[in-house]
């Protein structure tokens, strides 16, 4: 699935609550997923590592759209750029999600100016950790992150944008199954 795509269809399932609560949003979603991964990389869950994955882009996407950073070129970004080194095992996506919560953080509650270098920085290094974390458990790389994680969304979301009653009740089994299924 092309990114572009993917934007626009992960972007129907957010709850809009304006830019700074999205930003908050995206940066606090990211550092719970990067939780989430670690529990299921050492479960060895697969499908469970793959929805996680899934959301860590979900939210990276979601900081892209209210940072008005084009989720495609981010990722170039992240291919090409000397500045990106990523760690592969867990600690890469936990630094990497730490950083982007103090610079939220700072920018928030300390008013400190945005620098948008460092933002993007951080998101190629978020981007790049779950590419190459996809080719190590077999997926052909971020299209196929995003093609699952729209089936999981679809699965959640069955009219295609969100909803309070679907998010609170979600089925896993059904979300899994339309991972597997993608």
């Amino acid at each position: 699935m092309e990114a572009s795509l993917y934007s626009e269809l992960a972007l129907r399932t957010n709850n809009d609550q304006g830019v700074e609560n999205g930003i908050i949003h995206a940066a606090l979603g990211v550092a719970s997923e990067a939780g989430e991964i670690y529990e299921a990389i050492i479960d060895g869950k697969e499908t469970e590592v793959i929805e996680e994955l899934g959301d860590i882009m979900w939210f990276v996407n979601l900081m892209c759209h209210y940072k008005n950073f084009d989720l495609q070129e981010l990722i170039e970004y992240s291919a090409k750029s000397k500045e990106v080194d990523v760690f592969i095992n867990y600690p890469g996506i936990a630094c990497s999600s730490s950083e982007l919560c103090d610079l939220v953080k700072k920018t928030h509650a300390y008013g400190k100016p945005v620098d948008d270098q460092k933002f993007r920085l951080c998101l190629a290094k978020i981007v790049q950790w779950v590419a190459c974390r996809a080719h190590m458990i077999g997926l052909e790389g971020l299209g196929d992150v995003f093609a699952k994680n729209i089936a999981k969304l679809s699965a959640r979301y069955p009219a295609g944008t969100f909803s309070v009653e679907s998010a609170l009740s979600r089925d896993k089994e059904r979300e899994y199954a339309a991972i597997d299924a993608a």
